[in-house]
């Protein structure tokens, strides 16, 4: 949303769009090699990353959930601070009305 509401033309948007689909992309490469018994509590803490590692261990049938719990609690903080970031860009006239 913030990369639309900065951006003047759809190319360009898809320009800054690109980098933000690799940050998704790039957690389930590095978990690829990680076991499931080498997750450690760091990985649960930090956005994008913590969902593919929560989905691993629930494939694998694991429920633990002290680690949904940090992955939820650390999901929400950063939408948090998402929408804010997009909101006051969403405020300033220079942003939306190009």
């Amino acid at each position: 949303m913030s990369a639309s509401i900065i951006s003047k033309t759809v190319k360009e948007s898809q320009n800054y769009i690109s980098p933000i689909t690799m940050l998704v992309i790039l957690p389930a490469l590095f978990l690829g090699g990680t076991g499931l018994h080498e997750l450690t509590t760091k990985h649960f803490l930090i956005p994008i990353f913590n969902i593919f590692a929560l989905f691993k261990e629930l494939i694998y049938g694991v429920i633990d959930y002290q680690n949904i719990f940090l992955t939820a609690s650390s999901l929400i903080v950063s939408i948090a601070i998402f929408f804010a970031v997009s909101r006051i860009l969403f405020l300033k006239d220079k942003w939306v009305l190009n």
